[in-house]
């Protein structure tokens, strides 16, 4: 039944598609039309004087409003029908659009939209939030983000010539963006990522954006994130509470590789990868994740972790739990298990002893009621 309902959802979109593209089909055909057709060399007879100047400017004024008031309809259509498969790829994919970004697509594809610069202000508006959508996530790679992107190029068929959103690496120009150093391995100054898409009208900006700039030099961690970023993303979820899930660990994983420049100090690098590490394990004891990105990417970190002189706790998985572990290094959470109960069925998050052997993480295993 689920499977239906995605083929269905999938159908609708697609029908949508091929409609935006019949309005433009028609619209250009009626400019060929315009530019081809021949006047007749026959003179109309309606009247016994000769026509004015004047007279002629009201009957062509007067032909031409049809023709305008089915061009602004189409345009009213087009919008709202260029919004409305953004909001259905919203509900199918939890956690990638915010709640703020989702009420103001919802209500901007219902909308009738009619002409003017307010007009069209408002519906960059409404475009820059769903390309923000894209820029936050800018390292990950899933199908729901490469139809957002299709989405987006569509989108802004509708704009006027004079309006621009850039939010693609390719169109980034230093005076529509603010620099944020990242590690990367490009040379220093290379784009690596719009982070923050630009609003530009007549080549003036009305939005500065933000990109992320290589600082010349690559870090440990920071490829670690981007590792777990990648791995992440190829994940398909198995339910929307776990697509929310992803999607917010992919945003705060976006926002700790923006912010390691400047925050990242040496004492602080084993944080950061546990946390990264801690992540990981939850979403894969939480939903039973299944992925060999995602696995090769937990022992890199595990391996680095070991470099820097971390053991990582054990457990004894299967068995009962001992009372007499040590609470500084051992916490268990109760969960719903056909094994025996008290047996610790699980690991939620690992746990990790220093050199001295003392516990920088305690170990957080489930055990059955």
């Amino acid at each position: 039944m689920e499977k239906l309902e995605k083929l269905l959802a999938q159908m609708e979109i697609h029908l949508k598609e091929m409609t935006q593209l019949l309005f433009a089909l028609r619209k250009e055909l009626r400019n060929v039309e315009r530019q081809t057709t021949v006047p007749s060399s026959a003179e109309p007879q309606v009247s016994a004087k000769s026509p004015t100047n004047e007279t002629l400017i009201v009957v062509e004024e007067n032909a031409r409003q049809p023709e305008k008031a089915n061009e602004e309809l189409e345009g009213q259509v087009n919008r709202g029908q260029l919004l409305s498969p953004m909001v259905e790829l919203a509900k199918r994919t939890p956690g990638l659009f915010g709640s703020k970004e989702m009420k103001e697509l919802l209500r901007a594809s219902q909308r009738e939209w009619t002409e003017g610069d307010d007009e069209t202000l408002e519906y960059v508006r409404v475009v820059w939030l769903c390309a923000a959508v894209r820029c936050r996530l800018a390292l990950a790679s899933s199908e729901p983000l490469q139809r957002l992107e299709k989405l987006l190029s569509s989108a802004e068929s509708a704009f006027a010539k004079e309006y621009a959103i850039l939010w693609r690496k390719q169109q980034v120009e230093k005076e529509y963006f603010q620099p944020v150093p990242v590690y990367a391995d490009e040379r220093e100054g290379t784009a690596i990522a719009v982070v923050e898409p630009a609003v530009k009208k007549n080549e003036q900006a009305l939005k500065v954006g933000r990109v992320a700039l290589s600082v010349g030099k690559n870090h440990k961690v920071s490829e670690v994130v981007i590792a777990a970023i990648k791995a992440l993303s190829s994940v398909q979820p198995p339910n929307p509470e776990a697509s929310r899930e992803i999607y917010s660990f992919l945003r705060q994983f976006h926002s700790w590789w923006l912010g390691m420049p400047r925050t990242l100090k040496p004492e602080h690098e084993q944080a950061r990868l546990r946390d990264v590490l801690n992540a990981l394990d939850l979403l894969t004891w939480r939903y039973k994740m299944r992925s060999g990105a995602v696995t090769a990417c937990v022992q890199n970190i595990l391996s680095i972790l070991k470099e820097m002189g971390f053991k990582e706790i054990y457990v004894p998985s299967g068995r009962k739990f001992d009372e007499t572990l040590s609470p500084s290094k051992f916490e268990r959470e109760f969960v719903r298990s056909n094994a025996p109960p008290g047996t610790i069925v699980g690991v939620i998050r690992r746990g990790f002893v220093d050199t001295s052997g003392t516990a920088v993480q305690k170990v957080l295993v489930a055990v059955s009621r």
